[in-house]
């Protein structure tokens, strides 16, 4: 008896000694950002001006966070976090930042605050905070809305080459998210169809695209109102993006771009107002194609994938149509080549746009270089006046092209300019091939124009330079832009008389569930201690620590008393 008292009290005492330093149920939000290898945890205090985020990687070594490029998301500008948690459970992080793809650079300021840091069964877990805006040049502001992510992880602590350990999305970062597509999912009026690839078995190859097109057959028109990506969970980490292009023929080239997917990336749902046309009537959408880029990085064979888009449309026609506008390189004609670094500039000129029926609300934006692009930027003047960008990507990346949401007005008489930055050590020159160069500007708008297809520059051997309206041709001067201040980005361009004591990272402590009061006094901590020295965050744990030990010693003398009484008793 008094041998199962002893067992049963052991086994109480390991129970009671365990207490995690992670607790997933204290965090409001999580995402799993590459499964089954990498999950976001996260809690934002907006009246706090601080987010806390825990970081969980099924690795021994380094972790990584960053805040992408804002257009783009790419790695190359963004605002990255590394935290290393060591054998002797020492814990470090730095902050840092990018401008190539290579090891991130360590910011002057150091934001990042460690709560924490953990390995346990395999896995890597580190727990930190950081204000929302910090005002610091090399940091990226955390918006409250979508926020484009990247993550990363090595093998070892030692921080080198990620290869394949990473991953990108985005994440909103707030609150009161309104979930537009669950809205149209319940209205009556809305049906879908779906553009998928039908049972593809994935090639054990690097690199593969592939391109499924489908004839849309209806008796009425209807309008497109929303797009959701749909992915194969079997596929799911190898699916890079896709994209859903849709016009009246077949022909891609005669078709424009609708919507585009990639890790992260949202159902978009248009603006309430308009829809893009499809059914029988001229110059309606009847043929769509989707083309899927996989990534099958680790070679992975028997893939079968049925992933792609659904598209939701309603017989309620709104009250205006959308269009797809290329500005740009619209055709791809450019007869000159890339040597070095050199930017091109082309116009949308107001010639085009004065020839414009109505004014244009432009809802999304989408910019398109190939490999050896670096800077992508738009602007639009006015009466000669610049009066503001379109869309600007500082730091350009192939491989993470995005539709940027949008609600800019475009009025008749306007001119836009379209650039392009590029770096080669060799000659490039522009095609429709995968390694020339292009660029080109899609915006999607409404109402839908008669001549809106095209406001772009062109160059036939026979004509020259001209530019092209729609269906029309027009031989005008392409004026150039002093746009220069909108084209540069201040981003991790810092002060070089900044004193490091201003560096300090100042983050408000996060309360915790049993205070009430959440106007908490500032503390300063340095983002380069380690764990073990953040003892405002460590408080609680603490105390929660201290008492389990006295809980856990007064059972002991208890079992020891009642054992040996029962020994006594026999």
């Amino acid at each position: 008896m008094s041998t199962k008292i002893l067992i049963i009290g052991v086994w109480m005492i390991v129970n009671l000694m365990i207490v995690s330093g992670f607790d997933e149920a204290s965090y409001e939000n999580s995402m799993e950002v590459s499964p089954n290898q990498f999950s976001l945890y996260w809690n934002v205090y907006p009246e706090l001006n601080v987010i806390k985020l825990a970081l969980k990687a099924k690795t021994t070594g380094w972790v990584g966070f960053g805040i992408g490029e804002p257009t783009s998301g790419s790695m190359p500008g963004a605002d990255v976090m590394i935290a290393q948690v060591f054998s002797d459970g020492q814990t470090t992080i730095s902050d840092r930042y990018t401008l190539e793809k290579e090891e991130p650079l360590i910011d002057d300021c150091q934001n990042w605050v460690i709560i924490d840091g953990i390995e346990e069964d395999g896995w890597t877990i580190v727990e930190v905070k950081r204000e929302l805006v910090t005002g610091d040049v090399q940091d990226r502001d955390i918006v409250s809305g979508n926020n484009k992510i990247i993550v990363a992880y090595g093998s070892t602590d030692d921080i080198n080459y990620h290869q394949f350990r990473k991953a990108s999305g985005a994440v909103f970062f707030g609150e009161n998210r309104n979930d537009l597509l669950e809205d149209i999912k319940k209205r009556d009026d809305v049906e879908y169809f779906d553009v998928f690839n039908r049972d593809y078995n994935v090639p054990q190859k690097l690199t593969q695209y592939l391109d499924v097109q489908i004839e849309f057959e209806l008796e009425e028109d209807v309008h497109i109102i929303a797009f959701e990506h749909i992915i194969t969970s079997g596929t799911i980490d190898i699916v890079h993006h896709f994209l859903l292009l849709g016009g009246p023929e077949y022909d891609i080239l005669k078709q424009s771009q609708l919507w585009g997917w990639a890790p992260g990336i949202e159902a978009m749902v248009l603006p309430e107002e308009a829809g893009f046309r499809a059914g029988p009537s001229e110059g309606s959408i009847k043929i769509f194609t989707m083309q899927t880029h996989f990534d099958n990085r680790n070679l992975q064979a028997n893939l079968v994938d049925n992933s792609g888009v659904r598209v939701y449309y309603t017989k309620n026609l709104r009250e205006y149509d959308a269009g797809v506008m290329m500005l740009g390189d619209a055709i791809v004609t450019n007869p000159g080549n890339i040597t070095g670094s050199q930017t091109f500039e082309y116009t949308c000129p107001e010639e085009c746009t004065s020839q414009w029926e109505h004014e244009i609300v432009v809802f999304q934006d989408f910019l398109h270089m190939h490999e050896i692009g670096q800077r992508m930027w738009s602007s639009i003047y006015r009466n000669d006046t610049f009066i503001g960008g379109l869309n600007k990507i500082d730091f350009w990346d192939f491989a993470f092209q995005q539709q940027t949401p949008k609600n800019i007005t475009l009025r008749p008489g306007d001119r836009i300019h379209t650039h392009c930055e590029y770096y080669t050590d060799d000659t490039t020159y522009f095609g429709q091939g995968s390694t020339d160069e292009m660029c080109i500007e899609y915006i999607s708008y409404y109402p839908k124009l008669e001549k809106g297809t095209t406001c772009a520059y062109a160059y036939l051997s026979n004509l020259g330079d001209f530019s092209t309206c729609g269906t029309s041709i027009l031989f005008v001067d392409n004026p150039k832009s002093h746009d220069v201040a909108f084209a540069t980005s201040t981003f991790a361009e810092s002060e070089e008389d900044e004193e490091d004591e201003e560096c300090d990272a100042e983050v408000p402590e996060i309360p915790t569930a049993q205070e009430e009061d959440p106007n908490l006094s500032e503390i300063t901590e340095s983002s380069t201690a380690t764990a073990g020295d953040n003892l405002g965050d460590r408080k609680e744990k603490l105390q929660t620590t201290i008492t389990v030990f006295i809980i856990v010693g007064v059972l002991v003398v208890f079992l020891i008393v009642l054992g040996i009484g029962s020994i006594v008793c026999s």
